[in-house]
């Protein structure tokens, strides 16, 4: 492997474990001498010939001045500190010359193991926030992922409802386009709008619970609250909440992006046959409630 070049720059009194995390921000190179020290490798100069790194035992939290460039060859310094008390220092450190008889690796440090993944990416910038009761709601095995993501925006109260984009534009029409007569919200145009509310009467008669005339919000927390399980009842109710908030909201996309529009039965019926499509892959056999509910052949 090519002899590469280290050294230090800096201009004030720092901690080299400072030095690391705040100041150049990279991963390093484990050169296989001790699962306790921290290697700081900064390229300088690839001319000069020279393989060894500066390395710091964290457990000491040396504090030195930095005025000129370090290197090392073989141990010793070819360029001095400027600070007397270097040399102190670094008797007090415990030799950590690089075993050429070990390979270098890479080591993705935000990993346990040092090798790189996408959720050890993912954890190490998202910020861990506690489960929300409405999870499984939304995610479960037998969901339909696309219309999951829209129930899940849903849920959050992002979908660009005219209400919200009033916010950024006064000039911006907010009358529900589904009724013609109401403000747009998440609440109106999912639940409250008498287009929303003939599908969902329509799709409750068929799941067997009766409209119980709650406000969307009330409405999430009652089910996350009733919805538990993974039962075939239970699925096709969960099934049914993400499906229908699916339509409604494709339906709302299609009547002012393409200028065409359904009726709630039609909208409805489309509803019904998503739901049937995907209990018809389930095994509903001791189920014949379901299968007649929903149109499925349980045989």
């Amino acid at each position: 492997m090519a002899q590469i070049t280290y050294g230090l720059l800096g201009s004030k009194p720092t901690t080299l474990r400072t030095l690391i995390f705040r100041r150049l921000k990279l991963h390093v190179l484990a050169l296989g001498i001790g699962e306790n020290s921290s290697i700081l490798g900064l390229l300088f100069a690839p001319s000069f010939s020279t393989s060894l790194v500066t390395v710091l035992a964290p457990s000491y939290g040396l504090t030195i001045g930095i005025r000129m460039v370090l290197f090392f060859r073989n141990g010793a310094p070819v360029l001095s500190m400027t600070q007397a008390s270097l040399s102190t220092q670094r008797s007090r450190m415990p030799s950590y010359n690089p075993n050429s008889n070990v390979d270098d690796r890479v080591c993705w440090l935000p990993s346990s193991n040092g090798t790189y993944s996408v959720s050890s990416a993912l954890a190490s910038l998202r910020t861990p926030h506690p489960i929300v009761p409405w999870f499984k709601l939304v995610w479960f095995p037998q969901n339909i992922p696309r219309m999951s993501f829209i129930l899940w925006v849903a849920i959050r109260g992002r979908l660009s409802t005219r209400d919200c984009i009033h916010k950024y534009d006064p000039m911006a029409v907010t009358t529900c386009v589904l009724c013609n007569s109401h403000l747009e919200s998440h609440a109106h145009l999912i639940f409250e709008c008498l287009f929303s509310r003939a599908i969902w009467t329509q799709l409750m008669n068929i799941c067997g619970s009766p409209w119980n005339g709650l406000c969307w919000n009330a409405f999430i927390d009652w089910a996350s609250t009733h919805w538990r399980g993974n039962s075939p009842a239970i699925v096709a109710n969960k099934l049914c909440l993400g499906v229908a908030v699916y339509h409604i909201w494709r339906e709302q996309n299609c009547r002012i992006f393409e200028g065409t529009q359904k009726t709630s039965s039609v909208v409805a019926h489309s509803i019904i046959d998503t739901i049937r499509c995907r209990l018809s892959s389930f095994n509903l056999k001791k189920h014949h409630i379901i299968a007649l509910n929903w149109n499925v052949n349980s045989s």
